[in-house]
């Protein structure tokens, strides 16, 4: 009830002009597709600033958040930045540089060594068990298997992304004596004296959890919480290769089945040699881990006794007295003598820059600004989906009476489980869909069904997958190549601006979508002066009075993609999740006409819309 929500966080401020009400008014206008309301009331919440309190760092990110749907890159950058910076501890006396620091990337330090892994030692390996895979599928099947020299273009920026991938991509990152510690976990750091935190290849812009360090220490979401929980250490002694992702749940499944999965894969199949193991000055004698979240142990149970464990380290390090799940309690901090990370670089299409030097609550220091899709640090390189791919076909083949059920047709329904990015007129394309195809080739998928095998079988055997953005869509990763994705998009706050202008012009709106649009979006001139004064100049008005988003105000009649292509003029940059993934994989992307029925993506099909999709 978004509305009754929003009416009564205003009554609120009525009576008490408080921040936190502020944030969370941001926040529910922000969800409600009233994107310009939410950025006014953010910064209302940061005119009242008080650095000290939790609900500063969580304007600041909603407030990001906010950005990203308006497509102001650098500026979105920039309160990310202010978040993570907001997040760290607030005692500095002990630290040797007297602040905290924030290390972006990875560099070799004292505490710190990056091990760069030669790309075509991987590319050997992933080629090797693509191959392998392709003797377990059809022939046609492994006559479209694509290898990991392959080009191919990004959708969204339209982007050729080169088979190299960079000669040095690939690093082994190890840190000796590191702490972990949170409920996501958000935060992997060296404690005083050295006060270093690590985000590393994401950044600082990588879209960390909004209670990203000490609110995350202690589980408070709420805030309530001022006194710290006992302190209680958890000594992990050897080496200890870790699989757990500092962005934690704020990335879904996305990040387990897509990221986390390939990771592992390319680290049991690329790195665990006994060379590999000697030039890190591994033991393999002594005691060795594996760290993982609880989310990726079925994929673990599933490479136990297969080929994949026939390598011994690998075995060794996969069974169940060498894997360790994190568990988080309020307080508990893990200490690695070793710990061992497999990281790549981000797939973005230009470095960084960096900005000028900032003096932030926490740091002083200087920060990576991006200038194009933030989601861009989300993408994994093609090599460990491929590898993915192949594995997963490997560990699960097809059985003859899978095979013998082509075609098959693969409907992603999310209307019965989920408020957001659902299809209004779902039965009536479903029964569509039955009626011209039959309900023996027909399969509905929800996000319901979990294990594994089964998952992986429905869509490796997929030869079409209707859906819309969400998270089951991950799952494309198991598709054959050649698979046709007819896809549902999601909309920002720009999406009906650049269809509108394709229209027009006949130019795509995705060439956009590499600046800001906002003429003011770099950031290295900013400073906490330039912030707070930029709050009360764009917040002047109260968000009782401000317009409302035009395109959440006309949802219903406004029709924002009316057209089957396999172009890109409906996608907005937060598909790039799926549609790289699709490009990567060989998977054609087809768009699919809708009207929008809600802002965050709830799509309308009317009669005649779901006809022409069956057509």
């Amino acid at each position: 009830r978004r509305k009754a929500t929003i009416k009564a966080y205003r009554a609120a401020l009525a009576v008490t002009d408080n921040q936190a009400v502020w944030v969370q008014l941001g926040r529910t206008l922000l969800k409600s597709g009233r994107v310009d309301e939410a950025v006014s009331a953010l910064n209302q919440a940061l005119i009242r600033r008080f650095d000290a309190t939790p609900a500063t760092q969580d304007a600041h990110h909603a407030l990001a958040s906010a950005l990203l749907m308006k497509r102001q890159w650098a500026r979105a950058s920039y309160h990310f930045v202010k978040s993570v910076d907001l997040g760290l501890p607030r005692e500095a006396t002990q630290c040797r540089a007297g602040k905290w620091t924030v290390r972006e990337g990875w560099t070799t330090s004292k505490h710190v060594k990056v091990h760069p892994l030669p790309r075509r030692e991987i590319e050997m390996a992933v080629s090797t068990c693509i191959t392998a895979a392709a003797h377990r599928l059809s022939a046609a099947t492994a006559k479209d298997a694509e290898q990991p020299t392959d080009a191919y273009t990004e959708p969204v920026t339209q982007r050729s992304v080169l088979p190299s991938e960079g000669e040095w991509a690939y690093v082994l990152v190890e840190l000796s004596d590191v702490h972990l510690q949170g409920r996501h976990p958000s935060s992997l750091f060296h404690a005083q004296p050295i006060c270093v935190f690590y985000v590393g290849s994401s950044t600082a812009s990588g879209m960390l959890p909004a209670d990203f360090g000490t609110i995350d220490h202690e589980g408070n979401a709420t805030y309530s919480k001022l006194i710290p929980t006992p302190l209680m250490l958890r000594k992990v002694d050897g080496t200890t290769f870790s699989l757990i992702d500092l962005r934690g749940k704020t990335a879904g499944l996305y990040a387990l089945r897509v990221e986390q999965a390939s990771r592992l894969l390319l680290l049991l199949k690329a790195v665990l040699t006994k060379q590999k193991m000697g030039e890190l000055g591994v033991d393999l004698d002594a005691q060795m881990q594996l760290l993982v979240p609880k989310e990726i142990m079925p994929l673990i149970h599933l490479l136990r006794g297969s080929t994949f464990a026939a390598n011994g380290i690998v075995s060794r390090l996969i069974s169940k007295q060498s894997v360790l799940v994190y568990e988080w309690l309020p307080g508990v901090r893990y200490t690695f003598q070793k710990l061992i990370l497999l990281e790549w670089a981000p797939n973005m299409q230009e470095e960084p820059t960096s900005s000028k030097l900032l003096t932030l609550k926490h740091t002083k220091q200087r920060w990576r600004t991006l200038h194009e899709p933030l989601y861009s640090l989300r993408l994994p390189p093609r090599m460990p989906l491929l590898l993915h791919r192949a594995a997963m076909a490997s560990l699960n083949p097809p059985t003859d009476l899978e095979q013998g059920s082509q075609p098959r047709i693969l409907f992603y329904a999310r209307s019965s489980m989920h408020e957001w990015r659902s299809v209004r007129g779902e039965s009536r394309l479903l029964s569509l869909l039955i009626e011209r195809f039959g309900n023996a080739r027909m399969l509905v998928y929800t996000d319901e069904i979990v294990d594994l095998r089964r998952v992986h079988s429905i869509f490796s055997n997929a030869d079409a997958v209707v859906a819309p953005h969400g998270r089951g869509l991950s799952n494309i990763i198991f598709c054959q190549a050649k698979t046709q994705l007819f896809f549902f998009p999601t909309t920002d706050a720009e999406s009906a601006k650049r269809i509108e202008m394709y229209s027009a012009t006949g130019t795509p709106n995705s060439t956009d979508t590499t600046a800001d649009t906002d003429a003011n979006a770099d950031t290295d001139e900013d400073t906490d002066e330039d912030t707070e004064m930029d709050a009360h100049t764009a917040a002047d008005a109260t968000t009782t009075t401000l317009p409302k988003l035009r395109s959440a105000t006309r949802a219903k009649q406004a029709i924002l993609c009316d057209f089957i292509t396999d172009k890109d003029r409906c996608l907005s940059p937060r598909d790039m999740y799926f549609s790289h993934l699709a490009a990567a994989l060989n998977i054609r992307l087809i768009v699919l006409p809708f009207a929008i029925s809600h802002f965050y993506g709830n799509y309308s099909v009317s009669p005649q819309r779901a006809a022409a999709i069956v057509d």
